[in-house]
């Protein structure tokens, strides 16, 4: 509470202080009070201060030239002190809804401009893969064109959609974080073992789309035993394979890529992506993770845009119980690890979260294609505890028929089958049933086979050894 004796000091203390709420006597010998409160709704740090104007003039006039002025109240002397307590109550309260109502259209403003952005750098992501599959369905309608470049066409259309379905499956993401509606399932996982299949993958990834000279490298742990950690295995895969995709496409193409991990102190475990890339400034590393981070910049205009995948790798590492560290220099490249606690759940807690997470199929209906009895009784065995109803087809012919007298929610197809292929099955049910998802079970693993399982129409692939969560997350997805 302050006190002034006149107009002036008045106007000094007002404008010296973020005060609540003013009452203002007319009658103050060196200014009027309605001078005084015209000034004050003028001045930018008090003109939203609600004003109550006491007077003892007993004038209409005087009360209309006080609202006019921008009084908020108007109050004649001699007053009832309760009277006067509950006005200013009212106009607290009334001064205090004001102050959040505009918090809130400020944060309205800013939300509508963020989600503009959004929306600009996704067209910008959706623009590079529909640009290929339309550039490159136009130059197919040529006559002349030989078979070989026709196959590379179809091959870039592919990828394309790949990169497109790619981005779809990062925005799915992270609408389910953002909404906490993303299901996470702890299990037991060997590093060495899944970092080495990785490998595997993207080094025959890269020789398919020409980068011989790239090189990729795992360096395992240097340890006689197996170095589990406790995570969600396919959420964990997806942010390392996002490490590694990153490091391909911003390193040069003699390049070098290191994976590998080591142990940290406080009993964490750290897993890194290292290349000698074109690196990042610190501007740019402050923005990495924010959902607006790619709409411009140094790398975006050298390469294609980040992506969501970052975000959605940022948030994911939270979700598992981990956190995400980067270290970079520009133009001599960048490390992105993922460090994780080694003891963050024992195997009783994960069973328990498992249990709690289990799936319920109870209402959906599974065909599975596969002719091999031990595989079927494998998944059987798996999707028991789901409650999902099973229908079993031992081969393509098999299929076409069951798909007469039922109405499965989705197909496991196995590719390698008698009398009838997965891939030729794929392709007459497909004719018939366009929508049905249909995950091609195959223990093959080379690009152009995988192209070939995508051009048949299957939505997609889960390939052999089944690592029983991946299968059940694929799975999850569609029926989501």
């Amino acid at each position: 509470l302050m006190v002034a004796k006149n107009g002036k000091i008045g106007l000094t203390k007002a404008y010296a202080n973020s005060f609540d709420l003013i009452l203002l006597d007319i009658e103050l010998g060196d200014i009027s009070g309605i001078t005084i409160c015209r000034k004050l709704k003028k001045h930018p740090s008090t003109n939203l201060i609600p004003i109550i104007i006491v007077s003892g003039i007993d004038k209409v006039e005087s009360t209309i030239e006080s609202f006019n002025s921008g009084a908020s109240d108007f109050i004649r002397k001699p007053f009832h002190a309760e009277e006067l307590i509950k006005r200013i109550e009212v106009h607290l309260q009334m001064n205090e809804m004001n102050l959040r109502l505009r918090k809130q259209a400020v944060a309205t403003r800013k939300s509508k401009t963020e989600f503009s952005k959004f929306i600009s750098s996704l067209a910008h992501e959706l623009r590079s893969p529909l640009n290929s599959i339309i550039g490159f369905s136009e130059i197919l309608k040529d006559p002349q064109l030989n078979q070989e470049d026709k196959n590379n066409f179809l091959r870039f259309i592919n990828q394309g959609g790949q990169n497109l379905l790619g981005l779809l499956n990062d925005l799915i993401d992270y609408s389910k974080i953002e909404a906490e509606n993303l299901s996470i399932h702890f299990s037991k996982v060997d590093l060495n073992k899944e970092l080495k299949e990785m490998t595997y993958y993207f080094i025959d990834d890269m020789h398919k789309q020409g980068l011989h000279n790239k090189e990729l490298i795992f360096n395992p742990f240097e340890s006689e035993e197996s170095t589990f950690v406790y995570t969600d295995i396919v959420r964990f895969l997806q942010i390392i394979k996002n490490f590694i995709e990153n490091a391909i496409k911003y390193t040069a193409e003699d390049g070098c890529i290191e994976i590998g991990f080591r142990l940290e102190k406080n009993n964490e475990i750290q897993i890194f992506v290292t290349d000698d890339g074109i690196g990042m400034s610190s501007e740019e590393l402050e923005s990495l993770f924010s959902m607006d981070s790619y709409s411009g910049g140094l790398i975006q205009i050298k390469k294609s845009g980040k992506g969501l995948g970052m975000a959605v790798s940022y948030k994911l590492s939270e979700l598992i119980g981990g956190r995400i560290d980067v270290q970079s220099t520009e133009g001599l490249g960048s490390t992105f690890s993922i460090i994780l606690p080694l003891n963050f759940m024992n195997e009783e807690k994960i069973n328990q979260i498992q249990q709690v997470q289990s799936y319920d199929w109870s209402n959906k209906l599974i065909l599975i294609a596969e002719d091999v009895m031990v595989n079927y009784l494998f998944y059987v065995a798996l999707l028991k505890k789901t409650n999902v109803k099973l229908i079993h087809a031992k081969n393509g012919l098999e299929v076409l028929d069951l798909l007469e007298e039922y109405s499965p929610d989705l197909i496991l197809m196995d590719m390698v089958m008698p009398k009838m292929d997965g891939l030729e099955a794929t392709l007459q049910v497909r004719k018939y049933y366009p929508i049905i998802p249909i995950i091609a079970q195959s223990s093959i693993a080379s690009r152009e086979d995988k192209e070939n399982i995508y051009k048949a129409g299957c939505n997609d692939i889960v390939t052999k050894p089944i690592k029983p969560q991946i299968l059940l997350d694929k799975i999850n997805r569609f029926f989501e």
